[in-house]
Order: C-alpha cells, then structure tokens, then sequence
C-alpha cells in the first residue's frame, strides 16, 4: 500500500511544478533593436522571389489577384521589388524603390 502512495505523490509534485509557467523576461528597447540588427551585421545584398496574392471585393464580387516579382536589398539601407507582371491598374508599382531602411539605419 505504501508503494503506490509514493509514487502517486511524486506524479503529484511533478505535475505541479510542470503547470507553473516561467517568468517572463522583460527587455529593453535598446536590447531588442540591437537583437534586430544582429542579423544583418554581414548582409550586403540578397534577391528573393516575392508573390502576392489577395482579392479586391468590389460590392458583392471578390476578384482574386496573383501578383510575381523580385525584391532586392543591397547594403545599408536600399531596397526595391519589381514585380514582373503587374496588371494594367497596378503598372504604376511594377518597380517600386523603398526607403524605410533597416534596423542598422533607424535612429536610435
């Protein structure tokens, strides 16, 4: 009898220590920018394939939309997409050049 009341305290135990959560860690602004940064340390450039997709709901019609283009970076801060077969209302974006930066050139 004493043998199962042992093990039924220790699963007892466990699961209760099992259900307390871990603190939470608080970090500062500067801590979690500078973790931002951290990967693009070494970057100096990439291209990578980009598709968006969504719809456009006008009154009861919803007209799906596949957008397929390439978005570029090149070190510090320069940043464009070309998108490779935009529709006739969207030809305006097909080459758009962003200016937001990286979290290397955001001010502190």
């Amino acid at each position: 009898m004493n043998a199962l009341r042992i093990p039924a305290a220790v699963l007892l135990m466990l699961a209760a220590t099992a259900a307390t959560p871990p603190a939470a860690t608080l970090h500062s602004v500067s801590a979690v920018l500078a973790g931002m940064q951290g990967p693009w340390q070494n970057l100096k450039s990439y291209q990578v394939p980009v598709t968006l997709s969504g719809s456009v709901r006008a009154s009861f019609v919803s007209v799906p939309f596949t957008l397929k283009g390439t978005q570029y970076y090149r070190a510090p801060d320069r940043q464009a997409m070309h998108l490779d077969s935009a529709p006739a209302i969207a030809q305006q974006f097909q080459n758009t050049v962003t200016s937001m930066g990286t979290p290397q050139t955001w001010p502190w």
